[in-house]
């Protein structure tokens, strides 16, 4: 293939540059992950946060930070990592061609996704992509979603350039290692267009649309989309209720009811009014865990003013799930109190960045250039916080035991020194007398934002089930086709058939439970003989700890003729 037309349709996304900062749980975060996203300051106003000292002296990893999730207002950010990869045949001249053009094609991606998405409570939902090009002996990392781009004439089983894409299932968002993949086909599906269609498949939304085969002006659903000639074949063949299916039917594309004709996950892919569904936007709602960083200049002051307050010089971002609280291992923090105690076992608040105090931007060019520099959690620059202490406290270098280090780094931040003449003022903190976290200015507490403690998130659900044809006959034994869309962690799906009697749904029989895999399934379904009347089928699904999710399908039952 020419290098242009492969770089035209081989386009794929750029590394993110990753600062340096401590991700918790774990050490990465997962490859679909749907977060409200606070500072510190902003965490502690809305009392998601609570710092405390870990008496491990005044630099390092001394402040212990544990993390709530509440319901709360804001921005959703949606973040996908997904590595591509290419054939082993391509040669390595041109996989590194294909590495430097994929900027292009992943913001086009990312703005055709991102289009004044609001849930119904009126939060933005902003998506952000992060690919990657891995070369295809690499091993894939486990919290990228992996995507094998092939060109389908002479990578594919099959000889058919117009093979749509497919996704492996649908991603379980927020969930360490739920890692999914896919393999994208060149040509006319490798668009933005496209792209942004198959990038929701991996934020966790399935297609609401459908395949069908309609012969003699009737629909039946195809168990999957693209399916080849001689599979359509077969499944005619061997279509029930209706058997055989006369070969001669067509294919067609449609919306599920109850989807809109410009549904992004239904046949408005391509239309000029694309839009993600309220529904769907209102579950990524539902799913948004809260992430919160401590940046590199953020100031904690000590509830004991007989102790030290500190500064933060290392970037830690933290995260939990919906109902979930995680504590991290520390943050990583400076003394800003030379001649103060140690901090013990006291809490903290949070005054936010030290650049928005008049006078302390010293101070904050330190602690910035900290985040810069810092090679982990634990380790700190060798003469940072006797450089600190020389803007906060004018403590002379001369006699610290790390002048020539501290110096470099004072002229490396652009901090002269001595040049805080008597150090800094001290802040006094006006929440010393509360033991929760607060958010605090230099004289007055912020004013708390509501929240509310939450469950933990569902990991399985049901998008849709439905089921052709709609209405049967009494009298005889039904057979059906349920068109089913799960997402999640799904292993088994149950079926009980419910009769309106007397004003209550009474059970008529259960379905034996079949495994099924996420997305979209079609499943046969033996009902066995009905009375006249109103009907349900009452769907439930389950995840690998027996989680249910459930949804009912009207099954209307009409007197045999």
């Amino acid at each position: 293939m020419p290098v242009a037309l492969l770089l035209a349709v081989l386009a794929l996304a750029p590394a993110a540059a990753q600062a340096a900062d401590a991700f918790l749980p774990g050490a990465a975060p997962p490859p679909t992950q749907v977060t409200r996203d606070f500072t510190l300051k902003q965490a502690a106003q809305r009392g998601l946060i609570k710092l405390e000292s870990k008496g491990l002296g005044g630099e390092g990893d001394a402040v212990s930070l544990e993390l709530q999730h509440k319901k709360v207002r804001g921005p959703i950010t949606v973040t996908l990592r997904v590595e591509f990869t290419v054939p082993a045949r391509v040669s390595p001249e041109l996989r590194e061609a294909v590495a430097n053009t994929i900027r292009v094609l992943a913001a086009q991606t990312e703005a055709r996704m991102n289009r004044g998405q609001r849930t119904s409570a009126g939060d933005p939902v902003r998506f952000k992509l992060i690919w990657d090009f891995r070369a295809p002996e690499a091993e894939g990392r486990f919290n990228y979603h992996q995507v094998n781009v092939i060109n389908p004439s002479v990578d594919g089983p099959d000889p058919d350039p117009n093979r749509r894409p497919s996704v492996d299932h649908l991603a379980t968002p927020n969930k360490f290692g739920a890692q999914s993949g896919g393999t994208f086909t060149t040509g006319q599906y490798l668009t933005a267009k496209i792209l942004a269609h198959e990038m929701l498949h991996l934020a966790g939304l399935d297609d609401r649309y459908a395949d069908f085969y309609r012969v003699n002006g009737k629909d039946y659903p195809l168990p999957e989309a693209g399916m080849s000639p001689s599979r359509l074949r077969a499944f005619a063949r061997s279509h029930r209720p209706a058997l055989p299916l006369p070969p001669a039917g067509r294919v067609l594309s449609k919306n599920l009811p109850g989807t809109s004709r410009c549904d992004v996950m239904g046949t408005g892919a391509y239309l000029d009014c694309r839009k993600i569904s309220r529904r769907d936007l209102d579950w990524f709602d539902s799913q948004a865990g809260v992430q919160v960083t401590a940046q590199p200049g953020d100031l904690l002051l000590n509830k004991d003013s007989s102790r030290q307050n500190m500064g933060v010089g290392f970037s830690t971002s933290v995260y939990a799930r919906p109902g979930t609280t995680t504590t991290a291992n520390g943050i990583s923090v400076y003394c800003i109190d030379k001649d103060l105690f140690f901090p013990a076992a006291e809490g903290f608040d949070v005054l936010g960045p030290a650049r928005e105090l008049p006078g302390y931007e010293p101070l904050a060019a330190l602690l910035e250039l900290s985040g810069r520099i810092q090679p982990s959690l634990e380790e700190t620059p060798p003469g940072m916080l006797n450089a600190v202490w020389n803007v906060t406290d004018a403590a002379e270098l001369e006699f610290s035991g790390s002048a020539a280090e501290s110096r470099a780094l004072l002229s490396q931040a652009g901090v002269g020194e001595n040049a805080v003449p008597g150090g800094l003022p001290y802040v006094p903190n006006p929440n010393a007398g509360l033991a929760e976290t607060g958010a605090v200015t230099g004289g007055e507490v912020l004013p708390a934002i509501d929240s509310a403690t939450t469950k933990p998130a569902a990991d399985v659900r049901i998008n849709y089930a439905q089921l052709y044809p709609e209405r049967v006959r009494a009298g005889r034994r039904v057979r059906a086709d349920m068109l089913l869309s799960t997402a999640g962690d799904v292993r088994a799906v149950s079926v009980r058939v419910e009769r309106r009697q007397r004003g209550r749904w009474r059970k008529v029989r259960s379905l034996r439970p079949r495994r099924v895999d996420t997305g979209q399934t079609l499943l046969s379904q033996r009902l066995g003989r009905l009375q006249p009347g109103r009907h349900r089928l009452v769907v439930s699904v389950t995840d690998s700890l027996g989680t249910p999710a459930k949804v009912t399908v009207s099954l209307p039952v009409g007197r045999s003729r």
